[in-house]
């Protein structure tokens, strides 16, 4: 039969046929394959527009129904939603990824959500479900960034439907969910972010500390500032370290002057591996020449002992330039083995051909 099909039909039958044999495929490198094989027919069935309604929504309960939401279950969603008649069967979708509670799954929940625009997301404020609740909120956010693109009229009728069902949130069980809608009140004006986040961090579980030292970093750095210095100073207990790291990573995402000087103290100084890490990763993500340049004053006049110029170094080695290489490439004769490995190695991310000798005495 499709042998003596046209082209445009065998398309399709094709697209048909890996949908309907996706829950007998074998293992991930099977589906992976056959995600590849359905891109590159959608790339040649432009004309025809993709998949059909029903075969995005099996496509997703395929992937949702797994045992365990993966790289390629995440894939093969973001591939089914973003197809043109998925906007048919966004009510199927929605209802079976809010099944899943992988942050992956959340994640795509809200976009699915945001989609629908802001009618579709304040009705879902509304659910049961705490996490549909709390992927709404994040829709909603979503939107709420985005209203720069509308015009006036449509910006201010978008914030009228989503504003009294965010301040609802705001009190919400789910600590999670009122984290999230006090972090998109505050995007649409709202001044009393911070007030709130340290609310929900006064009654909240360690968890829930954790969640609010990090949304701190969407607040407005002046005010978090002092927040964020009282949460860094209060005693260390159980799971502290986690808070502290979270609180570090708030503070590289708001920007605030005196972020950069601090993340290198705890970078340098702090006994938990995990505030290092966290202090580390935040600060090779910052954006402009501060941090690069702390990081080489520390290496350069601060005299640090061989362990830490190891952390400085692979921290340094992780921001782009070409200062960064300049020193990186003294580094590559320190008196310290561990501390000249860390340099070739992370000169070698940078593509710089004198390292090839070191690499090689390294391996």
């Amino acid at each position: 039969m499709m042998a003596d099909a046209d082209p445009e039909t065998r398309v399709l039958m094709l697209k048909a046929a890996i949908v309907h044999a996706w829950d007998d495929l074998e293992d991930e490198d099977a589906r992976s394959a056959a995600l590849d094989r359905l891109e590159d027919l959608q790339r040649l069935d432009e004309k025809n527009g993709g998949l059909s309604a029903p075969e995005v929504k099996q496509l997703v309960a395929a992937a949702t129904s797994a045992m365990a939401f993966g790289a390629v279950e995440e894939r093969a969603v973001t591939f089914a939603i973003a197809e043109p008649r998925a906007a048919e069967v966004r009510g199927d979708l929605v209802e079976l990824l809010a099944n899943r509670s992988e942050p992956a799954a959340r994640e795509l929940l809200s976009k699915l959500l945001a989609s629908g625009g802001a009618t579709d997301v304040a009705n879902a404020f509304s659910d049961p479900r705490p996490g549909l609740r709390g992927a709404a909120a994040r829709a909603a956010q979503s939107l709420v960034e985005q209203s720069h693109r509308l015009d006036p009229a449509e910006a201010k009728a978008q914030e009228a439907r989503l504003k009294p069902g965010l301040e609802v949130l705001t009190a919400d069980d789910d600590a999670l969910v009122a984290i999230r809608a006090v972090v998109t009140l505050e995007r649409m004006g709202r001044a009393d972010g911070v007030e709130r986040l340290e609310a929900i961090y006064r009654r909240g579980d360690e968890g829930t500390r954790i969640r609010v030292a990090e949304a701190l970093g969407e607040m407005p750095p002046e005010e978090a500032w002092p927040f964020f210095s009282l949460i860094l100073a209060e005693p260390t207990r159980t799971g502290g370290g986690l808070l502290r790291a979270a609180a570090l990573r708030g503070m590289g995402l708001s920007g605030h002057p005196k972020a950069v000087g601090l993340l290198v103290c705890y970078l340098l100084n702090d006994e938990n591996r995990s505030v290092r890490v966290a202090a580390a990763d935040a600060l090779a993500e910052m954006e402009g020449d501060e941090a690069r340049f702390a990081l080489i004053r520390a290496l350069t006049e601060g005299q640090p002992d061989a362990e830490r110029r190891a952390r400085l170094v692979d921290v340094l080695g992780r921001i782009p330039g070409d200062t960064v290489t300049e020193v990186l490439l003294a580094y590559l004769e320190d008196k310290d083995r561990t501390v000249a490995d860390i340099a070739a190695l992370r000169l070698a991310e940078h593509n710089v051909a004198a390292t090839v000798p070191y690499l090689i005495s390294i391996v």
